[in-house]
């Protein structure tokens, strides 16, 4: 998902993620810009998991081991977009990368996520960011097979606060800034 601030990224994130975790004994990775930022969006943010979780699911979150286990035996674990050698090892059915444009080394965790994710039928990732003009990027996008969807902070007006959006168009609607971080588009 390639979209503006605002678009709900992390919420469609979390409901991915709990759809799938609703099958038995699911894994995930979790991946943010830094630990911290995937326990402060991806868990514990107001469209993050811990706030999205369906009432027909029981989830528990472990900071210490910064695990999140669903009652069905479903699992994710949380890692650093600064961090690409600590997937070594790791084996994922699923994984959710959030705001990956962003990672400090984004190419190098994006190649040791994709080694990772090889569990199950269908192995999957979402990726989901507010982009930048990287080489890398425009790389992944390109390629066969990957879907991407784009949006703008507009898309979502009914769901911000009134006036959030016309504040924002106003002081940067049609600058560089405005068509990146609001209307999501790679920007050169």
């Amino acid at each position: 998902i390639q979209a503006g601030r605002g678009f709900g990224k992390t919420l469609a994130g979390a409901h991915w993620v709990h759809e799938l975790a609703s099958a038995a004994g699911r894994r995930f990775a979790l991946v943010a810009p830094s630990v911290d930022m995937a326990r402060a969006v991806m868990v514990e943010g107001e469209s993050g998991l811990l706030a999205q979780v369906p009432p027909s699911m029981g989830l528990t979150w472990q900071p210490a081991t910064k695990r999140l286990i669903w009652n069905n035996g479903s699992e994710a674990r949380l890692y650093s977009g600064a961090e690409p050698d600590r997937l070594r090892g790791g084996q994922f059915d699923f994984a959710w990368g959030d705001e990956f444009a962003h990672w400090p080394r984004g190419e190098e965790v994006v190649m040791n996520l994709r080694m990772a994710t090889r569990l199950g039928p269908a192995p999957r990732i979402l990726l989901t960011t507010t982009p930048l003009p990287l080489g890398w990027l425009k790389a992944l996008l390109a390629e066969p097979g990957v879907v991407v969807t784009r949006g703008s902070t507009r898309d979502n007006a009914m769901n911000l606060p009134k006036g959030f959006v016309g504040r924002l168009e106003r002081r940067f609607g049609g600058t560089i800034t405005g068509r990146q971080e609001l209307d999501g588009e790679i920007v050169e």
